[in-house]
């Protein structure tokens, strides 16, 4: 059976002093990042998936929570570069 990092996606609502985030947490490394919404999208998983791919992540697939939604990738790395 194959192996494949799950990543944690969650909506931050915005507070007094900082606007709408997404967490993006790895189960594997157990790390998290904070990023900001981006306008040009309604999703977060969509603005979770266009970050990661950046940071050079392959995402294979999505799944959806109650409360988060999760993304599937291949690639094995950290979210916090040392």
């Amino acid at each position: 059976m194959e192996n494949f990092h799950l990543l944690k996606i969650k909506f931050l609502s915005p507070t007094n002093t900082k606007d709408s985030r997404i967490r993006i947490k790895s189960e594997r490394f157990r790390q998290s990042i904070v990023i900001t919404w981006d306008n040009s999208s309604n999703s977060m998983t969509e603005i979770a998936r266009n970050h990661l791919q950046k940071m050079g992540f392959e995402i294979i697939g999505q799944s959806e929570g109650i409360s988060e939604n999760y993304l599937i990738s291949k690639t094995f790395i950290g979210l916090i570069k040392d």
